[in-house]
């Protein structure tokens, strides 16, 4: 079953991700069409500091792109065929106060009447459990978990 649930969290982050990519892409694109069909007006400066803002707007939807792109090959390098013994990427750890996927950090997930967090391996939470295993616990904000179980 847990293994079950891994599978559909990464099903469901994907989506999420890919969601993000279509929407980027289309505003880009937008950005991308009425740059090109702009002519240059008698207004001058106007024009140019309209020309300008697209190009940061771009610019920006170009890194955000890059960003969650990024995300997408972290996420492509998840296996969640077998169980874990140890912490590592794509790991379900039971905790004493909540279940988080390590994968990147996202809004967390209703499953089956549970929420799953995912987060990232680089976030404080994730740097914590990946020094952890079945058994052990840590401080995050002086709140404690304890790793009760690893998938």
């Amino acid at each position: 079953m847990s293994l079950e649930i891994k599978r559909k969290l990464l099903e469901l982050i994907l989506k999420q991700i890919d969601d993000k990519i279509n929407i980027l892409q289309s505003e880009f694109n937008v950005y991308k069409d009425s740059a090109a069909n702009e002519t240059k007006s008698t207004a001058g400066d106007k024009h140019d500091t309209s020309k300008s803002m697209m190009q940061l707007e771009q610019e920006k939807m170009s890194s955000q792109l890059g960003d969650i792109l990024s995300q997408k090959k972290v996420l492509l390098n998840i296996s969640v065929n077998s169980k874990q013994k140890s912490i590592g990427l794509g790991s379900l750890v039971y905790t004493s106060n909540g279940i988080f996927f390590l994968s990147i950090f996202t809004k967390p997930i209703a499953l089956d009447n549970q929420n799953y967090f995912p987060v990232s391996i680089q976030s404080p939470i994730g740097k914590e459990l990946l020094k952890s295993k079945k058994g052990s616990t840590i401080t995050i904000n002086a709140k404690q978990y304890t790793v009760v179980d690893i998938v």
